[in-house]
């Protein structure tokens, strides 16, 4: 990573963890400005054993008063193993 991309990383205040609910939850340091677009890598700890197309959903919850969250889904082909 070159030092002009450390000015970019946004901190984390907390990562969580729910296995049985198959969740992360990421805490940001400070408050992300509407508009910016940033990129979270997650890897897996091992590979899925069979094919197919999985489907993962991303919820952002704003603080403040007024929350009106926002979600998306994301899917992910692995047919070709």
């Amino acid at each position: 990573m070159s030092q002009s991309d450390l000015s970019h990383i946004i901190s984390l205040e907390a990562v969580n963890m729910a296995r049985e609910k198959q969740e992360i939850e990421l805490i940001f340091e400070k408050p992300i400005s509407a508009g910016t677009t940033f990129t979270i890598g997650i890897v897996p700890q091992k590979n899925s054993r069979y094919a197919g197309v999985y489907l993962f959903g991303v919820t952002a919850f704003p603080r403040g008063e007024n929350l009106q969250m926002q979600h998306e889904n994301i899917t992910v082909d692995n047919q070709n193993r």
